[in-house]
């Protein structure tokens, strides 16, 4: 083997590992992105578990004290009404 042939094959080696090193870290860098995207999805939604089931209960506690209200009125006009 000559010189030009042992810096040809590992220039060659070079460039196969720069062909698939790069590659690699791409994958690496999205794959990284997208598990810190699912986690702060993941938090997020939780959050807003949390927060739509405070509303639903502030709005249940609502409604029924419009329920007892409406029946008040209700024996009230029906009282009204007898007379």
């Amino acid at each position: 083997m000559t010189q030009w042939s042992i810096f040809l094959i590992i220039g060659e080696l070079v460039g196969f590992l720069i062909l698939v090193a790069k590659p690699l870290i791409n994958l690496t860098t999205t794959l990284t992105k997208l598990n810190v995207t699912v986690e702060n999805l993941s938090r997020m939604l939780e959050e807003q578990k949390d927060s739509s089931k405070r509303t639903h209960e502030r709005l249940w506690k609502h409604n029924e004290e419009q329920d007892k209200i409406i029946d008040r009125h209700e024996i009230r006009i029906t009282k009204l009404e007898e007379k």
